[in-house]
């Protein structure tokens, strides 16, 4: 009896731990967040494609199938990205040096999202997601309701999805361009396809 109890209690422990256990994943180099806007003359982009996003969730796994089913059923999660300004690139290095110097880069080095919460909206296998968390752009932190999709893309858990955001909310005033000429529109849109793999990988 005494082995039995013994057994059945260490069966019991090992399920929970399996469930409770946490994982990390980060983003892959596939990973892109591209910032478009318009100007007096034209549309206008800027991508980065170094930065890190980093996700926490409680899941059985690292693969990609175990990740979405721990989304799919609302487990908690953390997620963290970083984008160096410095990172952000143009076709126009005139613009990447005003963009910088508009998002005070020297001062506030990063832009970082940071997710408080989520909520399924639908689908099963690829999902639809609303998020709530915080954006701090040259220093200044706003709260940010975002949805995006999330979906199993050659293993690897991804998740895109685009905001409009102005800039002066965030306390930056719009770039411009050949000695103020070129003006920037002051709304820019937010793309972001975020890949990810496990950390250890």
């Amino acid at each position: 009896m005494k082995t039995k109890l013994i057994l059945t209690f260490g069966l019991l422990a090992a399920s929970f731990t399996a469930s409770a256990a946490v994982v990390t994943m980060t983003s892959s180099p596939a990973s892109r967040v591209r910032l478009e806007g318009d100007s007096t003359i034209h549309p206008f982009w800027s991508e980065a494609s170094s930065f890190t996003a980093v996700l926490t969730l409680d899941a059985p796994g690292t693969a990609a199938a175990a990740v979405s089913a721990a989304v799919s059923e609302g487990k908690p999660a953390t997620l963290r990205v970083t984008i160096p300004v410095a990172n952000l690139k143009s076709e126009h290095s005139g613009l990447d040096k005003n963009l910088r110097k508009a998002l005070m880069a020297d001062k506030h080095p990063d832009i970082v999202y940071t997710l408080d919460r989520y909520q399924i909206l639908s689908g099963k296998d690829a999902l639809r997601l609303e998020t709530w968390g915080t954006l701090t752009i040259a220093g200044k932190t706003q709260p940010e309701v975002l949805k995006a999709s999330a979906t199993i893309v050659s293993d690897r858990f991804v998740i895109d999805g685009e905001q409009s955001l102005l800039m002066t909310d965030f306390g930056v005033k719009p770039p411009t361009m050949m000695l103020g000429a070129v003006k920037t529109a002051d709304k820019i849109v937010v793309k972001y396809h975020l890949v990810f793999e496990p950390a250890n990988k």
